[in-house]
């Protein structure tokens, strides 16, 4: 038997991957396990996602909380469903994921039968299943499944190296090509290097061919499978894949996926700028660990960043949205030392909010702009800090005077926000009622938790509550 294991960002990705192979009649779901409501994860591909997110939610300072297992065996073995059900099930379980949820996919488009395990490495607690000598607790494990099911054992079987090769290249392969083709028509980006580094944040690494032949550059690419970091598969040509994700086929999407673009672009920027503006942050490490909590991804590569907003599925080069969020304006903004600081009593620091309040009504009136938060999204710093300055107070005093006016904007349209997300999610949920009658409670909590921010605490709770009352199967 032939074990191999893969981590990954995206949940999402490996459970996609195998569900497409099962509507391809290519692969078989064979196992749902430790779902709060099996049933319903039968049913609905979206609840066998959502579960498995929603405990990599529990962590989410684990960067990688996907994991995906892959068991293949020799090609002279028979192997029925139930005992590839066992064999998952031991297997897990030896390895300290037995508790975990997990999803098992028989394939079935290589000569030699093999399994496919996906589960998610955070715990109901919020722990990270140990990673402590992984290895060596899966080929100890392997030795102990092969002598307990009579299983070919990997070190007697020369064809062992060639059945983990073929394997390995086959499903490298059709990984790739899926995954690839995944990112190609889901995501919005507009240039070559943007796509890379959609790849790159996916393990996907993507090379363009150097030289010339007759005379012409070549304009081929290759893609790889990565670690996170270093290939662990063969470069395979983008026309062997079949998908073909040739250059001409890109270059072609980068022009339609334009105005895209442009429709996403003032959102990330606002996003950007009330982290900006109402967190306390020091570093880029910060303000990326804040960004990452709202679904975006900010991706150092070399010179400068990259910013991917996995929610509204766009990437963004600093340079499109504006020079204060390149690299260097950044760490501009976070290693100045000379702030401005308030030198106000009480009293002239009342009278002057007043001020600044003053002139944002005025702003207000003499802009067609009906919402309060249409104002505060698109706050007029700059005419406000004029306006100070031109009553006689210094720069440095206006800026922080109107910046805190802002702040105190930003945050009102957060509590705004969150109150209009509440009420969504409250129609939301009688739709649900509606529609599904009386479906497990878990099944409603599992709907609420895709936004995070809001419903995890309590969605936490609720599910660690169920599971005390139902243990779940093993």
């Amino acid at each position: 038997m032939v074990v191999r294991v893969t981590t990954g960002k995206s949940v999402a990705g490996a459970v996609l991957y195998n569900e497409r192979k099962v509507q391809k009649g290519s692969a078989e779901r064979i196992q749902i396990s430790n779902y709060p409501d099996e049933e319903t994860a039968q049913q609905y591909l979206q609840h066998r996602i959502e579960v498995l997110e929603t405990y990599a939610r529990f962590n989410e300072r684990i960067s990688k909380p996907g994991a995906h297992f892959s068991l293949s065996f020799h090609p002279s073995e028979t192997i029925p469903d139930a005992q590839l059900r066992t064999l998952a099930s031991e297997f897990l379980q030896e390895i300290q994921y037995g508790k975990q949820p997990y999803l098992v996919y028989r394939h079935d488009d290589t000569n030699h039968p093999h399994i496919h395990i996906v589960t998610v490495s955070v715990d109901i607690n919020g722990d990270k299943i140990s990673d402590s000598f992984l290895k060596q607790r899966i080929n100890s494990t392997r030795q102990q499944l092969e002598i307990r099911h009579g299983l070919v054992r990997a070190e007697e079987a020369r064809l062992s190296k060639k059945v983990q090769k073929s394997t390995f290249q086959l499903e490298a392969k059709a990984e790739l090509s899926e995954a690839v083709r995944r990112l190609y028509e889901e995501y919005g980006y507009s240039s070559l290097e943007e796509f890379s580094q959609l790849l790159r944040a996916n393990r996907i690494q993507l090379n363009r061919v150097g030289g010339s032949q007759e005379g012409k550059p070549l304009r081929g690419l290759t893609y790889q499978l990565t670690d996170g970091e270093k290939p662990i598969s063969p470069p395979i040509k983008a026309s062997a894949l079949p998908f073909t994700p040739t250059l001409d086929k890109l270059e072609k999407q980068f022009k339609s996926n334009g105005s895209r673009k442009e429709q996403g672009v003032a959102e990330i920027r606002q996003t950007l700028k009330t982290a900006l503006a109402s967190q306390t942050l020091s570093s880029n490490k910060e303000l990326k660990e804040v960004l990452f909590k709202q679904r975006i991804d900010l991706i150092d590569h070399t010179q400068d960043y990259f910013y991917l907003d996995r929610q509204r599925k766009l990437i963004y080069s600093a340079n499109d949205l504006g020079k204060a969020y390149t690299k260097d304006g950044l760490t501009n903004l976070f290693n100045k030392t000379d702030k401005p600081q308030a030198t106000l009593t009480r009293e002239e620091a009342k009278a002057l909010a007043a001020r600044v309040s003053y002139h944002y009504r005025q702003f207000r009136e003499n802009n067609p702009l009906t919402f309060e938060s249409q104002v505060a999204e698109h706050f007029p710093n700059t005419y406000l800090v004029e306006c100070i300055r031109a009553e006689g107070y210094p720069g440095e005093i206006a800026e922080v005077a109107v910046n805190s006016f802002e702040r105190h904007k930003l945050s009102q349209i957060t509590n705004l926000k969150e109150q209009r997300d509440v009420e969504q999610r409250n129609s939301e949920e009688l739709n649900w009622v509606d529609v599904l009658g009386n479906t497990s409670e878990l099944f409603t909590l599992i709907d609420e938790a895709t936004d995070t921010r809001r419903q995890k605490p309590m969605y936490s709770q609720k599910l660690k509550n169920t599971g005390s009352r139902k243990r779940p199967r093993q």
